[in-house]
């Protein structure tokens, strides 16, 4: 007779496993309760034991006789683990179990602000970056705008030197023409007697020698 009993917890280790029930998408750093049940199981008799294997973080939550409760808090780095509900029946001495892989939902990073969207510093990150910014554009402005202040002023004061020199270049008059030739001091005239001077010309004058 008792193994009449336990025919049905035999078929039902053959045929049924225990169901594990995720509500919603698993997020990184958010608790979610799991679920695994026997609902097919018997009521008669001893109630199963149910255990638990994960590599995420876990904590057991309420259990009823056929069902059992697996809080769970994902990593990003679970996803794609595997998890485990083993339901054993101790009285019959039968054990099944099912295995699920873990979706962890993938958040990528902010790569301006190295935070996960939705944390309220990564506003204040983003504006303090935005001032950075302006502050950094208006320097390297100035910066330019004050390079070409100078190279305007020294190309300004070249032109005024050269413009000096050429003009002290034009009041300059150089000689034009050869030297006159230097007297030595003496000239020669024709001088004429007093007593002979109706007869007095070019050819019959004696010359005399002046000094000046």
């Amino acid at each position: 007779m008792p193994l009449l009993l336990l025919l049905p917890l035999l078929w039902a280790d053959l045929t049924h496993r225990p169901k594990i029930l995720i509500p919603g998408a698993l997020d990184p750093g958010h608790s979610k309760n799991l679920t695994c049940s026997v609902s097919w199981a018997c009521e008669q008799g001893t109630p199963p034991i149910f255990s638990w294997l994960s590599a995420a973080p876990t904590s057991l939550g309420p259990r009823t006789t056929h069902s059992s409760v697996l809080i769970i808090t994902p990593r990003p780095q679970d996803h794609g683990t595997n998890l485990t509900c083993q339901v054993k029946f101790a009285g019959a001495g039968v054990t099944t179990e099912r295995t699920i892989q873990l979706n962890v939902t993938y958040v990528p990073q902010n790569p301006t602000t190295g935070i996960f969207p939705g944390d309220g510093s990564g506003k204040q990150e983003t504006r303090a970056g935005v001032v950075h910014g302006a502050v950094g554009g208006a320097g390297i402005t100035a910066l330019l705008a004050l390079c070409l202040c100078l190279i305007f002023f020294i190309v300004k004061t070249h032109r005024r030197k050269a413009a000096r020199t050429a003009v002290g270049r034009n009041d300059t008059h150089p000689t034009t023409g050869p030297a006159s030739p230097v007297s030595d001091g003496a000239s020669w005239h024709p001088v004429c007697p007093a007593d002979t001077s109706s007869q007095c010309g070019p050819q019959s004058c004696p010359i005399q020698h002046f000094q000046n």
